[in-house]
């Protein structure tokens, strides 16, 4: 019997970059197996898909347009948005119903847009965080927090993971606190740089440190401008990433440093490797990212943002990431530090996202 071939769509959060990078190993290897995908999302969803897979066509999606605080609690400043983000979500269902009818979607593969799934279709929802980090100030509601999380990620047909299902855990408590619920499955990390589809590149090291950023305003140029004089005092060749997907626009920047908006990710894979030393924010996706290389970094978590200032903590503790606060930073001090620090877990190899997808296509195409 002749295997059938499946319309899936896959749309991530457009909150900063990662829920979108993360996918680009989904998208290539549902690709590799013969489905036919379709992309959506917000403005740079569009334009970093474009990049990565040039042929693939894509639906524009609402926008959550979630605005950050430039000091304070990032919750404090989602929990004032709510009626906005569910507002979001009634946008999303609307969008994915037409969706669903104008390409005969079989799959909906959703990464944090609580908004995309169907009754009528098999619909999949990605996330590393089963249960929110909360201020300390509120904490003792993460439990109440946990259990209304979970109502909405139960609307889905499954809950995909990215992370191992046994230790060595990428993700903490974000993803193990608590026992899961049947329907999740975990799928292994996500990287996009841990496929096969980058060729070998040349790793001889051209630049002393390389800055990856990411994550919303202010925050992003706060941090860009602070690397940027601290990096011009190094007096070494240095690599700026800035984070950009959409800016068509150059930045001035002095003579020992290099600065491009965004890269596609074989091309950031090879500058990764011909870089001495990485800062970053301390991201989920940047940290896949950074283990599918077997590599160290600083780490800066966004301010106010609980989940990353939780991960911050995590490997700083276990001393494989040096972990330090944004008004914190000395970058002389941090690459003195670094060489103190190396990724020593010998990470396993995961089939498991392999396994979810054949289990599915047996599952729809039996219908």
């Amino acid at each position: 019997m002749k295997e059938k071939k499946l319309n899936i769509f896959i749309s991530p959060l457009d909150w900063g970059l990662g829920h979108i990078t993360r996918t680009i190993p989904v998208v290539q290897m549902l690709k590799d197996r013969g489905h036919h995908v379709i992309l959506g999302g917000g403005r740079n969803a569009s334009n970093i898909y474009k990049s990565e897979f040039p042929d693939i066509e894509f639906e524009p999606l609402p926008s959550s347009a979630i605005h950050y605080p430039e000091r304070g609690s990032l919750i404090w400043a989602l929990i004032r948005q709510m009626p906005r983000f569910f507002a979001t979500i009634r946008k999303e269902k609307r969008k994915i119903a037409k969706i669903i009818r104008k390409h005969q979607i079989d799959v909906v593969i959703s990464d944090n847009r609580y908004g995309l799934y169907s009754r009528d279709v098999y619909s999949i929802f990605i996330t590393h965080q089963l249960m929110l980090k909360l201020p300390s100030a509120v904490k003792m509601l993460e439990r109440w927090v946990y259990k209304r999380h979970q109502r909405m990620i139960m609307k889905f047909d499954a809950c995909w993971v990215p992370d191992y299902a046994r230790p060595p855990y990428l993700s903490g408590d974000l993803s193990h606190l608590y026992t899961p619920s049947s329907h999740v499955v975990y799928i292994g990390p996500l990287s996009r740089f841990s496929m096969g589809f980058c060729e070998d590149a040349s790793a001889g090291k051209i630049y002393e440190v390389i800055a990856i950023l990411s994550g919303p305003e202010p925050s992003r140029t706060r941090l860009e401008s602070n690397i940027l004089e601290q990096m011009e005092k190094t007096g070494k060749k240095c690599l700026l990433v800035r984070g950009l997907p959409s800016d068509t626009g150059d930045l001035k920047t002095p003579s020992n440093i290099e600065s491009v908006n965004h890269l596609p990710a074989c091309t950031l894979r090879e500058k990764i490797l011909q870089s001495k030393y990485i800062i970053a924010r301390a991201g989920y996706s940047t940290i896949m990212d950074l283990v599918a290389m077997g590599r160290t970094a600083i780490l800066i978590p966004t301010p106010g943002q609980t989940e990353q200032e939780y991960l911050a903590q995590y490997y700083n503790q276990r001393k494989l990431f040096l972990c330090i606060s944004e008004k914190d930073l000395n970058l002389h001090e941090a690459l003195n530090q670094i060489t103190l620090y190396q990724w020593n877990l010998n990470m396993r190899s995961c089939q498991s996202l392999a396994t979810e997808v054949e289990r599915i296509e047996k599952l729809l195409g039996s219908k």
